[in-house]
This record gives C-alpha cells, structure tokens and sequence, in this order.
C-alpha cells in the first residue's frame, strides 16, 4: 500500500490549540510521507526580532515530530494562512495541509473570520482540522464525496 499523503504541510501559530495538530502530522508521516513542512504564516510585516522568534517556535515543532533526516523543514513565510498554504500547495505539490482549530465563535469569528474554514473552502488538497489531542478516541469520519468523480479519491485515503 502506497502512503496516502506525500507531501503534508502543518500550518501552526506556536499556540496550544495549534500543537493538537502534532500527533496527527506525526502519526500521517509514519505512513510513509515523503516530506514535512512545519509553517508559520506571519501575517503583516513583523520585526526581525518576532520573525526569529516564529523560525525558534516552528524549529521547535518540526522537532516535536521526530522525524527522519531531512524529511521536514520549518519555515516562516510572510502572509496570511490561508494564502499561505495555497502557495504552498501550487508550488510545492502539497498534498494534505493540517492545522488546529482556533475554536473562535460568535462576534471574533464574524470579525476575524476562521482561518480553517477558508482552507478549508479554498484549498485543492486535503485539509485535516485538528481538534482533539491524541489519544481521543475518533467517533465519526465525516468524508464528502463528489458524484461527478467516480475514483472517490478521499473515500480511499479515509
């Protein structure tokens, strides 16, 4: 059986909500994955000082992955999350973009928006939202299926 994702990238913002995604980028990459990117969005232009501060934190979660040699890189690109990993997956051939689930409702999430839902809605790969910390037990797989493809690619994966 062939790896399901090759190239996986994990958006992460250094938050504890974001490094629920961990276990789930690490557990997907021990089936095969053939590179990792741990990325950082940095949004508006940020000083020099808060740019090595980002390259420390998602330095510091590609090593929380244990993975091979050279199979993860860790970078910190300017823009917002979403634009981000749309590069990514057009340049790079990202196949699977995980992130963690902020869990902002009501008034921040009408102003702010929901950097999930956008990648989710707008990428052309699959998106993982990571909620739940490892060990929670997954009671349903919710996989939307498209009747125009007849492979049902997401079905296989899942």
């Amino acid at each position: 059986m062939t790896a399901p994702y090759q190239h996986l990238a994990w958006l992460t913002d250094g938050s504890e909500r974001a490094a629920a995604a961990q276990p789930w980028v690490t557990r997907l990459a021990g089936f095969g994955a053939a590179t990792v990117q741990v990325v950082m969005a940095t949004g508006a232009a940020r000083s020099e000082a808060l740019r090595e501060d980002a390259q420390a934190r998602v330095e510091q979660a590609l090593d929380s992955l244990r993975l091979t040699a050279g199979s993860g890189t860790a970078q910190v690109l300017p823009g917002q999350p979403a634009a981000v990993a749309e590069a990514l997956v057009c340049s790079d051939g990202v196949d699977l973009v995980v992130c963690g689930r902020t869990g902002a409702t009501g008034l921040d999430r009408l102003l702010l928006g929901s950097t999930a839902q956008r990648l989710v809605r707008r990428l052309p790969c699959d998106v993982l939202v990571a909620e739940r910390p490892e060990g929670t037990r997954l009671k349903t797989v919710l996989v939307p299926l498209d009747p125009r493809h007849a492979d049902q690619p997401a079905l296989t994966r899942a």
